[in-house]
Parts: C-alpha cells; structure tokens; sequence
C-alpha cells in the first residue's frame, strides 16, 4: 500500500465514515493522545491509515517522535 503526506491518510469506506462523524476537536484528541511502545510514552500520530475492526475504527500512523509504527483504536459512541 503506498501512501505519502501529499495524498493524505487513507481509509476504507467504512472507516472514513466512522471518522466523519468524529466531531474535530475529538479528532485532534485522539491523534495528539497515541502510546508509543518505543518512546513509552504519550505521542502524537502521523495518520496513515484508518481500518475498521469490527464496530471499532483503528488508526494507523507513525509515532511523531520516533517514527515508529503506532495504533488507537476509537470506539463506537454508546
């Protein structure tokens, strides 16, 4: 899968959906809220991706401090 920051994240059609109805203060949120195995802390996300896990988004990116792989999973609202 190629993807580059000049395209922008991709998402299947069902996660972009989920995604949209994120209100943007959330979203910002989430990405600037991202645990980071290797720098064992809080992070912020690069987005690459986003991909359903059955009713769960999940979001894909780089760790914006070590580059490493990263993932958040957002839940459906109750």
């Amino acid at each position: 899968m190629f993807w580059s920051k000049s395209t922008g994240p991709r998402f299947s059609s069902d996660a972009e959906s989920f995604w949209a109805r994120v209100p943007k203060e959330s979203q910002e949120v989430i990405l600037n809220n991202v645990w980071c195995s290797t720098c064992g802390h809080g992070v912020s996300m690069e987005l690459e991706k986003g991909t359903m896990e059955g009713d769960c988004l999940v979001l894909h990116g780089r760790c914006a401090e070590c580059n490493g792989k990263v993932a958040r999973l957002v839940e459906p609202p109750e």
